[in-house]
């Protein structure tokens, strides 16, 4: 099973538009949403309680941040595969299918790393040397 995994802070139309998108081309196995709000000042936690009622929602007392806000959602997924996803993400057709196909076809592998695209179709880079305690 599949956790997609989205914390958001802020981000109400971005966050429609991306579950709206998982809502258009889910996996085609089993999985579930977790959305961590924390503490929007902007509706998003409304809107996902009142048209994505398939999306389990937490909402934080404070802003949690991004690492905790996501560890809140680790501790809810039940997923033996789990996805975090930034609300201003849009899902294509097929690529969760896609990713979840090479990340067990390579059992060895711990992650997967997904080729970014933004809106004007170019590449996005999404990766940087190794973290070095210096830098």
């Amino acid at each position: 099973m599949l956790s997609v995994l989205i914390v958001n802070w802020n981000s109400r139309e971005e966050l429609r538009n991306c579950l709206l998108s998982l809502r258009q081309f889910p996996p085609s196995q089993k999985h579930e949403v977790i959305v961590v709000d924390n503490q929007s000042t902007d509706g998003s936690a409304d809107l996902v309680a009142s048209t994505f009622p398939e999306v389990a929602l937490f909402r934080a007392d404070s802003n949690l941040g991004y690492a905790k806000g996501n560890n809140l959602a680790f501790a809810h997924a039940s997923g033996d595969l789990l996805l975090t996803l930034n609300p201003d993400t849009v899902i294509r057709e097929g690529t969760l299918d896609l990713a979840i196909q090479e990340l067990l076809a390579h059992e060895n592998a711990g992650a997967l790393g997904a080729k970014l695209v933004g809106v004007d179709g170019k590449t996005q880079v999404s990766v940087r040397g190794f973290p070095t305690v210096k830098g």
